[in-house]
């Protein structure tokens, strides 16, 4: 609660842009200000490091509602209408570790022209402040677009080849300010279109829903999934729009691989002609990867925060065997939007079309601010730019699966683990109907699949004859509580996944 302390009325709050005069008239109670500042100074002047700036947008719907605070009423825009949302204005270091408000809005509706003109007055104001401020952020609402468009970018679907993703600085008209469209709002817009509308890539494969639909069905029917996140909540989830992890958990690698092993290993007709839709969620996974890349270390490449040299001259391992250029990539990226078709019409030119051309903007934006800001500031950037399979052929299958699901470093099961491990998916189906009223399950399930495994598990003929005790039935008991456990979670997991969830909306129906 560091703002309490210091005059936090709507618009831009100048103590929190000018840094040096927060310490003047408050210097008690503001620490969080203080480190800012520190940071900022220690990185001029010691550190020789230029800090430069993002600026993110956003709006939140509040309740009507009119206060007194013994002085004047709140609860207007300004005189007249209450209002019903709030704009807020945030300031977030991309090279180093801070983010801070400085300004908001209270305001019934804002077109783009209006949004455009708090953007100029706030860039202004931090351009007066030596602050630098390189892109700004923001979500799909059709008002953003305009914005920018006011400000002298060029953002036309129609002429899609011709876009300027950019617009120059109101103040220095020598420095262009990066647009981004916020992507986790976009893969949700993306989700909601494929959800709606069966889609076509450039070589007619169809991407349509009722693959993932088919997914959980099979999941349902067969009690297991083939290493994928996605329930029910994922294709049911009008109530929970809001929530991103429906979205990229639906178009990520593991959906990928279970549509492709689904279609061409296990050879399921319901799941012929998925091709498409798998290819469509390995791309849109790529896509959000790089665009919410944050750390440099990461374990795959997709994920590892934009530097020098996966910008400029590494080559770059994907999860095939192709390598390329994170560049070249990242053109193949845009080419494929480009191609798609709702209805033998550019997915650019529908109704459905923002979150299709959001992605497009931020794939073009990030390569060339990531080039521009390794040439101004002496380190790279922090944050980067901002998947029967259950059945009976499993035996014969399995080899497939770990191949489709390995990444380098998957643990490979001996033949005994998987017969363990069978023996107890039967025990625990023989048992589905008391699998929540019994006491102890997860002993009576260990007990009666000891049972049923025979005395040839883990059995080693020569050990007999040493002094030590062989540790066969601990062994096994620990896979047999490893597995129960998995399952058992699994099973009260899908079991709560049945139920509607409606909280999300209606807390949006009570504002």
């Amino acid at each position: 609660m560091w703002m309490q302390n210091i005059d936090s009325s709507s618009g831009i709050s100048k103590q929190a842009v000018m840094f040096e005069s927060v310490f003047d008239s408050h210097s008690w109670g503001l620490t969080t200000l203080k480190i800012i500042f520190n940071v900022v100074q220690n990185a001029r002047g010691k550190e020789n490091k230029k800090i430069v700036f993002n600026l993110t947008l956003d709006e939140m719907s509040i309740r009507k509602r009119i206060d007194w605070d013994g002085q004047k009423s709140h609860g207007f825009i300004d005189i007249g209408t209450r209002f019903t949302l709030l704009v807020l204005v945030f300031l977030v270091a991309i090279n180093d570790k801070f983010k801070l408000p400085i300004a908001y809005y209270f305001t019934d509706q804002l077109n783009g022209h209006e949004k455009a003109k708090l953007l100029k007055t706030a860039l202004c104001a931090l351009y007066e402040n030596n602050i630098d401020v390189v892109s700004i952020t923001f979500d799909g609402a059709a008002s953003n677009i305009s914005m920018c468009q006011e400000l002298g970018a060029h953002l036309k679907s129609t002429d899609i080849e011709n876009n300027v993703p950019y617009f120059d600085h109101p103040t220095n008209e020598c420095k262009r300010i990066r647009i981004f469209c916020d992507a986790c709002h976009m893969i949700k817009l993306v989700r909601n279109t494929i959800a709606t509308y069966d889609l076509t890539d450039n070589d007619d494969r169809t991407i349509s829903w009722k693959y993932v639909k088919q997914l959980v069905f099979l999941q349902n029917e067969e009690k297991l999934h083939p290493a994928v996140k996605v329930s029910n909540r994922h294709i049911y989830f009008k109530n929970e729009k809001m929530k991103v992890s429906l979205a990229e958990q639906v178009l990520s690698m593991s959906v990928y691989d279970a549509l492709q092993f689904l279609e061409h290993d296990l050879k399921f007709p319901q799941f012929v002609g998925a091709e498409g839709t798998a290819i469509f969620c390995k791309i849109f996974n790529f896509i959000f990867d790089l665009l919410n890349s944050k750390n440099l270390y990461a374990k795959t490449e997709m994920k590892k925060a934009i530097s020098r040299d996966n910008v400029t001259a590494k080559i770059v391992k994907a999860c095939t065997d192709n390598l390329f250029i994170l560049k070249d990539k990242i053109n193949e990226f845009i080419s494929y939007i480009k191609s798609l078709k709702m209805q033998n019409t550019s997915v650019l030119q529908s109704k459905r079309k923002i979150g299709f051309i959001g992605f497009i903007i931020d794939l073009q934006n990030i390569i060339a601010l990531a080039e521009e800001l390794f040439n101004k500031i002496s380190q790279a950037p922090k944050n980067g730019g901002r998947s029967d399979t259950f059945g009976t052929d499993l035996v014969y299958r399995t080899d497939k699966l770990l191949q489709q699901k390995n990444r380098g470093s998957l643990c490979q099961p001996s033949h005994n683990v998987i017969v363990v491990c069978k023996t107890a998916e039967k025990t625990l189906r023989s048992n589905q109907h008391i699998l929540f009223k019994t006491k102890n399950i997860l002993h009576v399930l260990i007990r009666q699949s000891e049972r049923l495994l025979s005395n040839t598990i883990f059995h080693t003929d020569n050990h007999i004859f040493r002094q030590e005790f062989d540790h066969q039935s601990q062994l096994i008991r620990l896979i047999l509580k490893t597995f129960f456990n998995v399952r058992l979670k699994h099973e009260t997991t899908t079991y709560i996944n049945w139920t509607p969830r409606v909280r999300m909306r209606n807390n949006r129906l009570t504002l």
